[in-house]
This record gives structure tokens, sequence and C-alpha cells, in this order.
């Protein structure tokens, strides 16, 4: 996550719920269709992979990450 709106550094350690936009959106989504493609075919879709989120709101839910 990257923001020049929002101090991230103030919620280090806290669960947070972010609001923002994905860098690139149509690249991303365009990646995303192609893996829901491979894996309707039979190849593992992963959640390892992390894009890139501008991020413009961020709410405490909770001051730890349990």
């Amino acid at each position: 996550m990257r923001s020049s709106r929002v101090d991230l550094a103030e919620h280090l350690g806290h669960t947070v719920t972010a609001t923002g936009v994905v860098s690139n959106a149509k690249m991303h989504n365009m990646k995303e269709d192609a893996k829901e493609t491979a894996k309707d075919s039979g190849m593992k879709k992963s959640n390892a992979e992390h894009g890139h989120m501008k991020t413009t709101d961020v709410k405490m839910v909770s001051e730890s990450c349990k």
C-alpha cells in the first residue's frame, strides 16, 4: 500500500480497514481474468501475489493484529 494522503506509519501493528484504488487497474483486471481462466483449466490460483493500492482512507479496527 502507498499513500501520500494517509500516514500509514501511525497504524503499524494495528488491524485496519483500508480504502483506495488499485494502481494500473486495467492491467490488474486483465491479470486477474487470466488467473481465473487458468484456474478453470485446472491450475491453482495463488493468493500469494500482491498488487499495489493507493490508499485514500484508513480506519483502525483494533490496536493489535490478532
